[in-house]
């Protein structure tokens, strides 16, 4: 497959709460996934470390100071491994590593910056802790949902829900259909996140999907973005992940204004690289 023929990489993000900081992870080949740091205030981009395998993004989170983040992985070697890992950002170097039976739940979120939460079905033993030597506390549940873990949605919402996002539609079951979120970004517009369950799956998508549109809250004039895979709020300015490359724009009255390009995360190639700690 020549150049222009390559299919873009597939891109999620996770921005932390308190700062600036953020974790891009950029996927592709399929089993290939890249960790890069983004530093929101001046959008510089910092390469990490690539993992053989894959990130289970909706899965994952980034502490409120974005100094640390927790990950779902699955690598194989001569047999698969999955596993759930809190690192420094942007890298991958365990400080605390989780080994898994299977995939079914696995991951985490923050509570704060001293806990985290392992998602675990209560007593199911699903996790094995091979290493630990971060400060970090963990907590059994996520307040509020004591009995409810869960596989993407059920954590990916619970994330959501923590940074602002509003849950304005739920189907009686996220894994299978489409549930709606949206957040403002300022006093005229909202950002409207569109989440596909496994049954909403289209041919190229992957078996969870978003879909995005921005609304007038006064007008409810709706412009839809079939091309964005990921877009969130920082500050006034709208940022989103398309074909491979981060980009942003403000907001007028007509829709989105001076969008650029960020970043490009389509040329770089897998490369060993070691963590500095």
């Amino acid at each position: 497959m020549n150049e222009i023929e390559r299919a873009p990489a597939r891109i999620h993000v996770l921005l932390a709460r308190e700062s600036k900081m953020s974790i891009v992870l950029r996927r592709g080949p399929s089993w290939q996934t890249a960790v890069i740091g983004w530093n929101r205030e001046d959008d510089s981009f910092t390469l990490g470390q690539w993992l053989n395998g894959k990130i289970y993004g909706y899965r994952s989170d980034i502490s409120p100071n974005g100094e640390h983040w927790i990950y779902m992985a699955s690598k194989h070697r001569k047999t698969r491994i999955i596993f759930t890992a809190m690192a420094r950002v942007p890298y991958l170097k365990a400080m605390d590593f989780y080994e898994m039976k299977n995939a079914w739940n696995g991951g985490g979120l923050f509570y704060d910056n001293h806990t985290y939460w392992l998602n675990e079905y209560p007593g199911s033993q699903q996790y094995t802790e091979k290493r630990k030597t971060s400060p970090f506390h963990t907590i059994p549940t996520w307040p509020g949902y004591e009995n409810e873990p869960g596989e993407c949605p059920g954590i990916y919402f619970r994330r959501l829900e923590r940074d602002s996002w509003v849950l304005t539609d739920n189907c009686t079951c996220p894994s299978e259909c489409t549930s709606v979120f949206v957040k403002p970004v300022d006093e005229f517009w909202n950002l409207e996140k569109r989440f596909h369950g496994t049954s909403d799956r289209q041919t190229g998508r992957s078996p969870y999907y978003e879909e995005y549109s921005i609304i007038h809250r006064k007008t409810f004039m709706e412009i839809s973005f079939q091309e964005w895979e990921w877009a969130d709020v920082d500050s006034e300015r709208i940022v989103w992940a398309e074909k491979g490359r981060i980009m942003t724009a403000q907001l007028c009255h007509s829709g989105l204004s001076g969008a650029k390009q960020l970043y490009d995360a389509n040329p770089i190639v897998f490369k060993e690289l070691t963590a500095p700690y």
